[in-house]
């Protein structure tokens, strides 16, 4: 039967739960099978310390507002709506199990983890790295003001992506999203226009990050973004799997090491189109990619860097006979991948130049070779008016 809650009802007989609008508070552990909210109302769940509440499934509908405090778990299947707004202000919100393929998660709405909440995604993803296999879809916008969200991940699969976000994620005040899996290579997705931004005092505890599609029919051009805040945020691997228009957003005065830049086989699985992913410099003091390479099979890739600085940037497998061919062929072969390399202006206008190593730096000859800007030409004049009043000085 369905039943609509009020304060402190008693529930053990109930299957489906329709919590309208008020506060529902909750002393016992309960188990029942289907939990919905109402559209356009406001409901609390207060779950007593130490106990669960468990649903089968829940639909939280359209406009509907609810918050949890206390342990909620939705063992099969959630769906956050548009329009909805489903906040879990303390205590442990878990989505989904690890014995079963099925969809755990479909977000559409707006999801709030605030300071002390945790959020648990428990799932078994398929199809290794292609599209359609994240088992919890986080579209719509995704709050993490000081909360976490930790997914446990069980997958035979040597890839596979634990979530896939694909609307805007924003973490900050120490926020943190978790992954923890039976398999090192289980990595965070980031799809087709959607946005992951992270605050300096926020962190990713991920292997790795691939930026990737929700399925085969989507815009491969219109890659997803990450926005790094610190270079503490996250050091794993980066994969660009069959996109273009991958961004990394980095932070002025910040310093980033990735330990490697994978590209896999061709953008939007058309043949000699390039998977290309662009670095944006910001103003990082340094950026250090362990290696640049193909993911598996043959692959083209295209390394794009914005607001490139000399002295900046460190791609540890590139070198000078590798860079010699890029500017002579407009590309170079490492291992599988064929790789091109460009310089872009704060429109994305390609500029023109040959690239370099020196001391070790990735360097630009439009850059090596610029004229000092005026104040820089002011430090030059006064460092030289110094050296000579101390030379007078000494005579």
């Amino acid at each position: 039967m369905a039943f609509s809650a009020s304060a402190d009802a008693d529930l053990s007989k109930v299957h489906a739960l329709n919590l309208e609008k008020g506060t529902l508070n909750v002393t016992s552990d309960i188990n029942i099978g289907i939990l919905r909210t109402t559209e356009n109302k406001t409901a609390e769940l207060n779950v007593s310390d130490g106990k669960t509440f468990t649903a089968g499934q829940a639909n939280f509908q359209a406009n509907s507002n609810t918050t949890i405090n206390g342990n909620l778990t939705i063992t099969d299947g959630t769906s956050i709506n548009s329009g909805s707004t489903f906040t879990v202000e303390s205590g442990t919100t878990t989505f989904g199990r690890t014995d079963t393929t099925a969809s755990v998660l479909s977000n559409s709405g707006v999801l709030n983890v605030n300071k002390g909440a945790t959020v648990c995604i428990r799932s078994v993803p398929t199809n290794d790295l292609q599209v359609d296999g994240a088992r919890a879809l986080l579209g719509g916008t995704i709050n993490l003001d000081g909360g976490k969200i930790s997914m446990e991940v069980n997958s035979s699969r040597y890839n596979a992506v634990a979530g896939l976000i694909s609307g805007t994620t924003t973490l900050k005040n120490g926020a943190s999203i978790e992954l923890s899996t039976t398999q090192d290579r289980i990595r965070l997705g980031i799809a087709e226009g959607a946005t992951l931004s992270v605050s300096a005092d926020s962190s990713i505890k991920a292997n790795s990050i691939v930026f990737t599609r929700k399925t085969s029919t989507d815009d491969y051009k219109n890659g997803g973004k990450l926005i790094l805040g610190s270079g503490d945020n996250f050091k794993g691997d980066i994969v660009v799997l069959r996109m273009a228009g991958a961004t990394v957003e980095l932070a002025k005065n910040q310093s980033y090491e990735f330990s490697k830049l994978q590209f896999h086989n061709y953008a939007g699985f058309k043949e000699g189109e390039a998977n290309n992913i662009t670095f944006d410099l910001n103003g990082a003091s340094s950026l250090n990619i362990g290696s640049v390479e193909n993911f598996s099979n043959v692959a083209l890739g295209s390394l794009i860097f914005k607001d490139f600085q000399e002295g900046v940037v460190i791609v540890d497998n590139l070198s000078d006979a590798i860079l010699a061919e890029i500017n002579a062929n407009g590309s170079a072969n490492i291992g599988k991948l064929s790789l091109s390399m460009t310089a872009v202006d704060e429109n994305g206008v390609a500029i023109a130049g040959d690239w370099s190593l020196k001391n070790g730096f990735l360097s630009h000859s439009a850059f090596a070779n610029a004229v000092p800007e005026p104040a820089e030409w002011a430090v030059i004049f006064d460092a030289i008016a110094l050296g000579l009043a101390m030379y007078r000085r000494r005579k």
